[in-house]
């Protein structure tokens, strides 16, 4: 494995389902640490073993928000964030400013 790879910032995939799960599958290949978000278990990327789970109360509105600065501060560094759902996708949109610098 290059350095460059060894050194890459983690990836947090938002949300377990198929499309995480594949995202979570490429990523194990490139050898990217991952972190994948969801608010339940009963998803297939969060028993992955190519990442770890973090298990939040919703994936939309300001708990969402708060949810991914603190993951960010318990990772550290920043963070690549992999969006797979919907609702995510406009909360991120619409809290841009907020997390650019942490993500």
């Amino acid at each position: 494995m290059t350095d460059h790879i060894k050194n890459a910032p983690p990836a947090v995939v938002i949300r377990g389902e198929a499309n995480g799960l594949g995202v979570v599958r490429s990523l194990a290949e490139g050898g990217v640490p991952t972190v994948i978000v969801d608010t339940t278990r009963r998803h297939a990327a969060t028993w992955s073993r190519w990442a770890r789970s973090v298990i939040v109360d919703q994936l939309f509105g300001r708990a969402f928000v708060d949810s991914l600065l603190k993951l960010q501060r318990e990772l550290g560094g920043r963070p690549v964030l992999i969006l797979t759902d919907e609702m995510a996708v406009d909360t991120v949109s619409q809290h841009r400013e907020e997390l650019i610098p942490f993500y």
